[in-house]
Protein backbone atom coordinates (compact mmCIF):
# COMPACT_ATOMS: atom_id res chain seq x y z
CA UNK A 1 0.00 0.00 0.00
CA UNK A 2 2.83 2.39 0.89
CA UNK A 3 4.55 1.85 -2.48
CA UNK A 4 1.30 2.48 -4.34
CA UNK A 5 0.73 5.75 -2.49
CA UNK A 6 4.38 6.73 -2.84
CA UNK A 7 4.50 6.15 -6.58
CA UNK A 8 1.14 7.76 -7.15
CA UNK A 9 2.23 10.91 -5.39
CA UNK A 10 5.11 11.29 -7.84
CA UNK A 11 2.98 10.56 -10.86
CA UNK A 12 2.99 13.51 -13.23
CA UNK A 13 -0.26 15.02 -14.50
CA UNK A 14 0.72 14.03 -18.05
CA UNK A 15 1.17 10.42 -17.02
CA UNK A 16 -2.18 10.45 -15.22
CA UNK A 17 -3.82 11.91 -18.33
CA UNK A 18 -2.20 9.26 -20.54
CA UNK A 19 -3.29 6.45 -18.22
CA UNK A 20 -6.81 7.91 -18.10
CA UNK A 21 -6.86 7.92 -21.89
CA UNK A 22 -5.70 4.31 -22.05
CA UNK A 23 -8.39 3.26 -19.55
CA UNK A 24 -11.01 5.22 -21.48
CA UNK A 25 -10.18 3.68 -24.84
CA UNK A 26 -9.76 0.19 -23.34
CA UNK A 27 -13.21 0.55 -21.76
CA UNK A 28 -14.84 1.24 -25.12
CA UNK A 29 -14.23 -1.75 -27.42
CA UNK A 30 -15.33 0.17 -30.52
CA UNK A 31 -13.03 3.06 -29.64
CA UNK A 32 -10.17 0.65 -29.05
CA UNK A 33 -10.79 -1.01 -32.42
CA UNK A 34 -10.69 2.37 -34.18
CA UNK A 35 -7.51 3.43 -32.35
CA UNK A 36 -5.81 0.13 -33.23
CA UNK A 37 -6.89 0.47 -36.85
CA UNK A 38 -5.32 3.91 -36.99
CA UNK A 39 -2.14 2.51 -35.42
CA UNK A 40 -2.01 -0.28 -38.00
CA UNK A 41 -2.51 2.31 -40.73
CA UNK A 42 0.58 4.10 -39.44
CA UNK A 43 2.64 0.89 -39.61
CA UNK A 44 1.68 0.65 -43.29
CA UNK A 45 2.54 4.32 -43.89
CA UNK A 46 5.94 3.93 -42.24
CA UNK A 47 6.71 0.85 -44.31
CA UNK A 48 5.43 2.52 -47.45
CA UNK A 49 7.95 5.34 -47.14
CA UNK A 50 10.72 2.80 -47.60
CA UNK A 51 8.91 0.44 -49.95
CA UNK A 52 8.06 3.18 -52.45
CA UNK A 53 11.75 3.81 -53.05
CA UNK A 54 12.45 0.12 -53.52
CA UNK A 55 9.37 -0.35 -55.72
CA UNK A 56 10.24 2.63 -57.90
CA UNK A 57 13.82 1.52 -58.50
CA UNK A 58 13.70 -2.27 -58.47
CA UNK A 59 10.11 -3.35 -59.15
CA UNK A 60 8.87 -0.66 -61.54
CA UNK A 61 12.26 0.37 -63.01
CA UNK A 62 11.37 4.08 -62.77
CA UNK A 63 14.84 5.18 -61.73
CA UNK A 64 15.81 7.33 -58.78
CA UNK A 65 13.13 9.95 -59.45
CA UNK A 66 10.39 7.29 -59.51
CA UNK A 67 9.86 7.46 -55.76
CA UNK A 68 8.98 11.13 -56.16
CA UNK A 69 6.33 10.30 -58.75
CA UNK A 70 4.86 7.61 -56.53
CA UNK A 71 4.79 9.95 -53.53
CA UNK A 72 3.18 12.63 -55.69
CA UNK A 73 0.48 10.13 -56.63
CA UNK A 74 -0.18 9.53 -52.94
CA UNK A 75 -0.38 13.28 -52.40
CA UNK A 76 -2.85 13.72 -55.26
CA UNK A 77 -5.02 10.91 -53.91
CA UNK A 78 -4.92 12.48 -50.47
CA UNK A 79 -6.22 15.78 -51.82
CA UNK A 80 -9.01 14.04 -53.75
CA UNK A 81 -9.83 11.86 -50.74
CA UNK A 82 -9.99 14.93 -48.51
CA UNK A 83 -12.49 16.52 -50.85
CA UNK A 84 -14.50 13.28 -50.97
CA UNK A 85 -14.76 13.12 -47.19
CA UNK A 86 -16.43 16.52 -47.15
CA UNK A 87 -19.43 14.78 -48.67
CA UNK A 88 -19.59 12.55 -45.59
CA UNK A 89 -20.04 15.45 -43.18
CA UNK A 90 -23.17 15.08 -41.11
CA UNK A 91 -23.70 11.40 -41.86
CA UNK A 92 -25.04 9.54 -38.89
CA UNK A 93 -23.23 6.27 -39.64
CA UNK A 94 -19.53 6.43 -40.37
CA UNK A 95 -18.40 2.86 -39.67
CA UNK A 96 -19.23 1.63 -43.21
CA UNK A 97 -17.00 4.40 -44.59
CA UNK A 98 -14.17 3.45 -42.26
CA UNK A 99 -14.39 -0.08 -43.65
CA UNK A 100 -14.76 1.16 -47.23
CA UNK A 101 -11.68 3.36 -46.87
CA UNK A 102 -9.66 0.45 -45.45
CA UNK A 103 -10.75 -1.88 -48.26
CA UNK A 104 -9.99 0.69 -50.99
CA UNK A 105 -6.57 1.36 -49.44
CA UNK A 106 -5.70 -2.35 -49.20
CA UNK A 107 -7.03 -3.40 -52.62
CA UNK A 108 -5.39 -0.64 -54.63
CA UNK A 109 -2.14 -0.82 -52.70
CA UNK A 110 -2.02 -4.58 -53.24
CA UNK A 111 -2.85 -4.18 -56.92
CA UNK A 112 0.10 -1.81 -57.26
CA UNK A 113 2.46 -4.67 -56.43
CA UNK A 114 0.70 -7.12 -58.75
CA UNK A 115 0.51 -4.85 -61.79
CA UNK A 116 4.10 -3.84 -62.44
CA UNK A 117 3.58 -0.94 -64.83
CA UNK A 118 4.74 2.53 -63.70
CA UNK A 119 1.75 4.40 -65.13
CA UNK A 120 -0.71 1.99 -63.57
CA UNK A 121 1.20 2.09 -60.26
CA UNK A 122 0.86 5.88 -60.14
CA UNK A 123 -2.89 5.63 -60.77
CA UNK A 124 -3.37 2.81 -58.26
CA UNK A 125 -1.42 4.64 -55.55
CA UNK A 126 -3.56 7.73 -56.07
CA UNK A 127 -6.69 5.60 -55.70
CA UNK A 128 -5.23 3.87 -52.63
CA UNK A 129 -4.55 7.27 -51.05
CA UNK A 130 -8.19 8.24 -51.57
CA UNK A 131 -9.20 5.21 -49.50
CA UNK A 132 -6.55 5.98 -46.91
CA UNK A 133 -7.80 9.54 -46.51
CA UNK A 134 -11.41 8.40 -46.17
CA UNK A 135 -10.28 5.85 -43.58
CA UNK A 136 -8.31 8.45 -41.62
CA UNK A 137 -10.99 11.15 -41.60
CA UNK A 138 -13.91 8.87 -40.82
CA UNK A 139 -12.00 6.89 -38.15
CA UNK A 140 -11.01 10.05 -36.28
CA UNK A 141 -14.55 11.41 -36.49
CA UNK A 142 -16.00 8.08 -35.39
CA UNK A 143 -13.65 7.97 -32.41
CA UNK A 144 -14.90 11.42 -31.38
CA UNK A 145 -18.46 10.17 -31.53
CA UNK A 146 -17.76 7.01 -29.54
CA UNK A 147 -15.96 8.54 -26.57
CA UNK A 148 -17.22 10.95 -23.91
CA UNK A 149 -16.52 14.60 -24.69
CA UNK A 150 -14.82 15.33 -21.37
CA UNK A 151 -12.10 12.73 -21.96
CA UNK A 152 -11.40 13.49 -25.61
CA UNK A 153 -7.96 15.04 -25.03
CA UNK A 154 -6.68 11.99 -23.15
CA UNK A 155 -8.14 9.60 -25.70
CA UNK A 156 -6.61 11.45 -28.63
CA UNK A 157 -3.29 11.55 -26.80
CA UNK A 158 -3.37 7.76 -26.65
CA UNK A 159 -4.36 7.58 -30.30
CA UNK A 160 -1.44 9.82 -31.25
CA UNK A 161 0.83 7.50 -29.27
CA UNK A 162 -0.58 4.55 -31.26
CA UNK A 163 0.10 6.47 -34.45
CA UNK A 164 3.67 7.39 -33.55
CA UNK A 165 4.36 3.88 -32.28
CA UNK A 166 2.98 2.42 -35.51
CA UNK A 167 5.05 4.78 -37.62
CA UNK A 168 8.19 3.92 -35.65
CA UNK A 169 7.48 0.22 -35.98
Amino acid sequence: EFRRVLFRSHESPRRRDLLAGVRLIAGHPSGLAVAILIGIRQVAIGALDVLLVIAAIELLRMGDEGAGFLNAALGLGTVVGGAATLGLAGRSRLSPYVLLGAVIWAVFLGATVLLRTPEIAVLLLALAAIGLTVLEATARTLLQRLLPLGAMASAFGVMEAFMLGGLAL
